[in-house]
């Protein structure tokens, strides 16, 4: 999985065997066990569908990050998705990137029209 962040590109790599999630961002490399990660996912998961405002903070999702040195959950505005994916397909030998928007799926649907009364 890849993330953007300001100038810096983390890119999550699983060792299942290892239990463990490895985070690259530039030379540094961090490492979180694999069970942490699923435990705050699904905190942040069970957060996004409790709230009602388009802005918020969740404090212990942000001291999370922070120990590998992200501060943001969320990616800018003018981007399509907040993380990306490579698979790989072996059948035909590449390795598309595909991008995700995290919250789209939790909210309500979008309109097609603005429901306003103009």
């Amino acid at each position: 999985m890849l993330r953007q962040e300001h100038h810096h590109l983390f890119t999550y790599v699983p060792h299942k065997s290892e239990g463990i999630v490895e985070i690259l961002r530039g030379e540094d490399v961090f490492q979180i066990p694999l069970q942490e990660l699923r435990d705050i996912t699904q905190f942040l998961l069970a957060e996004l569908q409790k709230k009602q405002t388009a802005s918020f903070t969740i404090p212990d999702v942000e001291n999370f990050i922070s120990r590998y040195q992200s501060n943001k959950i969320k990616a800018k505005s003018s981007a399509k998705s907040d993380i990306r994916i490579v698979i790989y397909d072996a059948k035909i030998g590449t390795m598309p990137e595909l991008g995700f928007s995290i919250k789209s799926k939790l909210g309500k649907p979008s309109t097609l029209l603005n429901a306003g009364k103009t």
